[in-house]
């Protein structure tokens, strides 16, 4: 069975290595799955994906989009402009495709044509997969899909890459970061965005009694981040930069913080479940649901620093991690995308 899964662009953002990763898992389950992107984003470090197009939705890309459908059984559109993408181009052809929604339904929603717009779209889906059951729900009062139409499969992380640290990794991981051995350190991992709000985790570390704090990414806000966090924590703080080995970078910290004004269902909050790390994160996305399916942590229903600064001198040392999450490893995950695509098939 054939299978294309179409992210929005190359960039090495979350939602494109999550839809490439998917593929991978999809090829690893028997499916002949493969991953395009609608077009290139001109990132210094893009994801290695083929683009079809020039422009996410140009001529160009519809045509070859529309041809690569043909040749497939289910085509799965991961995130944002894969939506309208997809939705015209299959048109009359007769090939399924699954509208995989990454982020917060309430949080992006929109008033009057957008929404009804994009509620046109979403019913033009033979599915449409949801991150978290509640987000199911929303979507349905939302954009009026179909309850029938609409499901929940949640991110994944595979166990074999994310675990807790042994003793000598955990002084290795420090020692190659330049964090300290003894004192406690926080993390934030992930694009430096606005969105993030990486300038609220700055403050809040800034309030603790004796915190660190360790910052892996890069975007479009560093050079204000950087900044910032001289200008706070001075040697508190250490800027890592973008890092392709992530595992590391949980085995050096104590605490997760996720400081975001929006998400989906973060990436990073997986990982660091199973890496063994509690999360001190904001009420968005899917952090509620998270915590009640047992990741370890807690959230900060006001997001402030100050909030947030508390819960973390609050956080009991953990000297025995261990790492949990099993209901997101990719062998769970995968199952339920197999029964969702042969469904359709």
């Amino acid at each position: 069975m054939k299978v294309l899964v179409v992210v929005t662009s190359d960039a090495r953002r979350g939602a494109q290595i999550e839809g490439c990763r998917l593929a991978t898992e999809l090829s690893s389950a028997g499916f002949a799955a493969s991953a395009v992107a609608l077009s290139p984003s001109g990132d210094s470090a893009p994801v290695d994906i083929e683009s079809l197009g020039s422009s996410p939705l140009g001529a160009t890309t519809f045509r070859e989009l529309r041809r690569r459908g043909k040749l497939h059984d289910v085509v799965i559109a991961y995130g944002s402009t894969t939506l309208p993408a997809c939705a015209i181009a299959f048109v009359g052809t007769g090939t399924p495709f699954v509208y995989r929604s990454i982020g917060d339904p309430g949080a992006w929603v929109r008033e009057g044509w957008h929404r009804r717009r994009t509620g046109l779209l979403m019913r033009r889906a033979a599915r449409v997969v949801a991150l978290w059951p509640q987000a199911e729900q929303q979507i349905t009062d939302l954009y009026g899909v179909p309850r029938e139409r609409v499901t929940s499969i949640s991110n994944a992380r595979s166990p074999d890459e994310f675990r807790p640290a042994t003793e000598q990794e955990r002084k290795a991981a420090r020692l190659r970061f330049g964090v300290p051995q003894t004192d406690q350190v926080a993390g934030i991992f992930g694009s430096l965005a606005s969105e993030k709000r990486v300038g609220r985790a700055i403050e809040a570390v800034a309030q603790t009694n004796d915190w660190h704090l360790l910052i892996v990414g890069d975007g479009a806000e560093r050079e204000t981040v950087e900044a910032a966090a001289i200008s706070r924590l001075g040697k508190r703080a250490v800027m890592a930069g973008p890092i392709d080995d992530m595992p590391e970078a949980y085995w050096a910290i104590d605490a997760l913080l996720i400081t975001s004004s929006t998400e989906g269902m973060p990436g990073v909050a997986l990982e660091s479940a199973m890496s063994g790390v509690p999360i001190v994160s904001t009420d968005v996305g899917a952090m509620s649901w998270l915590f009640e399916q047992g990741i370890p942590g807690s959230m900060v229903c006001e997001p402030i620093p100050s909030a947030i600064a508390q819960r973390l001198d609050g956080l009991v040392p953990c000297d025995d991690r261990r790492g949990s999450g099993a209901r997101f490893q990719w062998a769970p995950v995968v199952d339920q995308w197999k029964r969702l695509i042969e469904d359709l098939a």
